[in-house]
């Protein structure tokens, strides 16, 4: 099992309340996203269109679980 200290993100959570939860999360709803556009891209619709309803599922997720009042 990894120690902590091998995926910490340590100067990257400098805002008060970014914890690396937070920032996995943000990282994985970014290449979700990404990958919404590749397959738009290559015009394959279903994919694409599963990977946008996942991305939409993953920041309101973000947004409910980590903002409370519009903060970190």
């Amino acid at each position: 099992v990894l120690s902590p200290r091998f995926y910490s993100y340590k100067d990257w959570q400098t805002k008060q309340g970014c914890t690396a939860e937070f920032l996995g999360m943000s990282y994985f709803y970014r290449a979700i996203s990404c990958l919404a556009e590749i397959a738009e891209a290559i015009e394959k619709n279903e994919d694409s269109m599963f990977y946008k309803q996942t991305a939409e599922n993953i920041k309101t997720s973000i947004n409910k679980h980590f903002y409370k009042n519009g903060n970190l």
